[in-house]
């Protein structure tokens, strides 16, 4: 990226800054200061935090794992329930169904044999 007569270069994790050099100076190079295990203590710090956040996540977990479980439970009583229900609706249809059926045969049966007897 060039702006005016300063180059900036970016190299992976490296940037550098190029400046116009009329004097034919030579840069020479900071050395780096060391850095320290700052870090790991941090990391030590981060880990046990992420180990309490596992275990509230795993927690949760389980608790939606509790609740699914208890919506499939409920969902296949309700089902069941359904299933039971309409089996008898059906099968008192049905009876009714077979008990008028009678009760009319019997009536014409009936009314058939007077006017029978009577004529």
């Amino acid at each position: 990226m060039k702006h005016g007569d300063i180059t900036f270069q970016v190299r992976s994790s490296n940037i550098s800054l190029i400046l116009p050099n009329p004097c034919g100076i030579r840069a020479h190079s900071v050395p780096q200061p060391e850095i320290t295990n700052t870090i790991g203590a941090e990391d030590d710090r981060s880990s046990s935090s992420s180990s309490s956040s596992s275990s509230s996540s795993s927690s949760s977990s389980r608790s939606s794992i509790v609740v699914t479980a208890v919506v499939i439970v409920a969902t296949a009583v309700v089902v069941v329930v359904v299933v039971v229900v309409s089996v008898l609706v059906v099968v008192v249809v049905v009876v009714v169904v077979v008990v008028v059926v009678v009760v009319v045969v019997v009536v014409i049966a009936v009314v058939v044999s007077l006017l029978l007897i009577l004529l």
